[in-house]
């Protein structure tokens, strides 16, 4: 995982991640999705809610490994600084034309939040915020810099809220 991190890392900075679109199944990429980040919520003896509107097409056009390494990590990183509470999945679309929706992605957490003055070097590569209230918990720094870049190959929109011992909800509209 580390090295797919790095390597993803090195094409976006050398400009060769590229978006591969095509067709997927919205039922199959979140099963897929929760089911490679539930176990560790259950590990930590976290409440792991999944909300997907019945509104959401059954099929989806769009880089499906791009979307699915992004909300991975972003739920990832949610379960690793929540120590108690619930992390929750919300998945909905907005119709925007004919042929053409909005998805809309939310993960909240009831972790340790983020400081506001920690929140602009969030996405940095090799950056972590928080050191100090995060000593023991493994991670690289670059999660979250993979997530920036992935939105931004999609044109997609990041909204992050977060208070300090209260959690952290950050959404995602492709």
């Amino acid at each position: 995982s580390l090295i797919n991190d790095i390597l993803d890392l090195s094409k976006i900075e050398a400009g060769k991640m590229e978006v591969v679109p095509a067709r997927y199944e919205t039922g199959e990429l979140f099963s897929e999705i929760v089911n490679t980040t539930w176990i560790r919520a259950h590990e930590k003896n976290l409440e792991f809610c999944v909300n997907v509107s019945e509104k959401l097409p059954s099929m989806l056009y769009g880089d499906e490994m791009r979307i699915k390494h992004v909300l991975t990590n972003i739920l990832s990183n949610a379960i690793k600084y929540t120590q108690k509470g619930s992390v929750t999945l919300f998945v909905e679309s907005e119709q925007t034309g004919a042929d053409e929706i909005l998805l809309k992605m939310a993960v909240i957490d009831t972790g340790m939040g983020i400081r506001q003055d920690d929140m602009k070097y969030l996405f940095d590569s090799f950056k972590r915020v928080n050191e100090g209230s995060t000593k023991g918990i493994e991670g690289t720094g670059l999660g979250l810099s993979i997530v920036k870049h992935g939105a931004i190959l999609h044109n997609a929109e990041i909204k992050l809220e977060s208070e300090p011992g209260k959690g952290t909800k950050m959404e995602l509209v492709f």
